[in-house]
């Protein structure tokens, strides 16, 4: 999910239901906040400072000392009051202006994250994921993939064919096949990593490297798919492979650092001219659930399978993280003038009590 701190407006206020003096408040971009009881009712103005964003404003530390302090500022988090979920601050008018003397109507986003000198919090990497980088010029448009909240839920198509996958919990591996600098090669980077198109260099001490190398990704889709290897070697073909390394969260499926692996939830052959997509083929995650998209049964399966023990390892050893709800054909949407892969999360309630904000991407 990318991040963003947005103007927006109260859609609706309930009654916290275990506490008198608060409230909860859902956002017309679909987020939930807790506030002090009659802060807001429906239609107000409002600034979402989300969840992973840390802030560097006295007034701003000042009001919200209950925060996680950190060197650079507080950090803004997933947390429940009394049970319920609250997905980061939600700040009304008059608050806004308490800390910064300005009308939040008049000023631009861009001015109130210089005023809070405010980004996007990244946990710190472990050291056997981090690594040695280098720059790789790409010139064929590789899939930059992060699945999004159910902001995109009404941008699936009504009956169009949909497919339920696990969330596993794990780090985002990105891995690309084919010809570099006149090179067969290949080449990992994590998704923070890829989106400024930086690899990790080779490194028999890095989760990723080792994870790929356990894992047979190019020998099972080149036993699968040999008619790509002339183009492959030619240099006019890649191969783009996109998994979770597992294991380097809380949750392991079984598995032990020293044994760590790539579970593979796309693979894209991508051409000067073609864009193909191998998913389901070469998928490992489990796929847990298909149907023609219908906006309420649809979600209601998904929230459904969300729900109990992962399936992955095959012997429920915890939690599920969650579900994506996908298109079976893949497809790109536009929201907000960005470009987003039509995936959907659904967490599993059970998970959303857990998370501490520093899970690794």
């Amino acid at each position: 999910m990318k991040w963003v701190i947005e103007k927006t407006k109260v859609k609706e206020v309930k009654k916290h239901p275990n506490a008198d003096s608060l409230d909860i408040v859902i956002l017309e971009n679909q987020k939930q906040g807790i506030i002090r009881k009659d802060t807001l009712k429906e239609g107000d103005l409002v600034l979402f400072i989300p969840d992973k964003t840390i802030v560097s404003n006295e007034k701003f530390e000042k009001k919200y000392n209950f925060l996680q302090k950190k060197e650079a500022g507080i950090v803004v988090a997933k947390t429940r009051l009394r049970g319920e979920l609250s997905e980061g601050i939600v700040m009304s008018e008059k608050e806004f202006n308490e800390i910064t003397g300005k009308n939040l109507y008049d000023t631009d986003i861009n001015e109130i994250i210089d005023i809070f000198k405010a980004s996007e919090y990244v946990p710190p990497i472990p050291a056997d994921l981090s690594g040695e980088v280098e720059y790789v010029r790409l010139i064929k448009r590789f899939v930059k993939h992060d699945v999004e909240n159910i902001q995109l839920y009404d941008y699936f198509y009504d009956r169009e064919r949909v497919i339920i996958t696990e969330k596993i919990h794990g780090s985002q591996i990105n891995i690309l096949y084919g010809v570099f600098d006149d090179k067969l090669d290949v080449k990992i980077s994590s998704k923070g990593l890829f989106k400024n198109d930086l690899f990790l260099k080779r490194d028999p001490n890095n989760l990723f490297w080792r994870s790929f190398e356990r894992s047979n990704i190019i020998d099972k889709f080149m036993d699968r798919f040999p008619q790509y290897k002339e183009g492959i070697e030619s240099g006019s073909t890649h191969i783009q492979f996109i998994g979770e390394a597992v294991p380097t969260q809380s949750f392991k499926y079984g598995l032990t650092t020293g044994n760590p692996k790539v579970f593979l939830f796309a693979t894209y052959v991508i051409t000067n001219t073609d864009f193909i997509d191998h998913s389901l083929e070469m998928m490992d995650v489990p796929v847990l659930g298909g149907m023609d998209f219908d906006r309420e049964k649809t979600l209601e399966l998904a929230k459904k399978l969300a729900e109990g023990k992962e399936q992955l390892s095959g012997r429920e050893l915890h939690i599920k993280e969650g579900v994506v709800i996908r298109p079976l054909a893949r497809r790109e949407v536009v929201h907000k003038n960005n470009i987003y892969d039509l995936q959907v999360k659904i967490l599993n309630p059970e998970y959303k009590k857990i998370e501490t904000g520093e899970e690794i991407s």
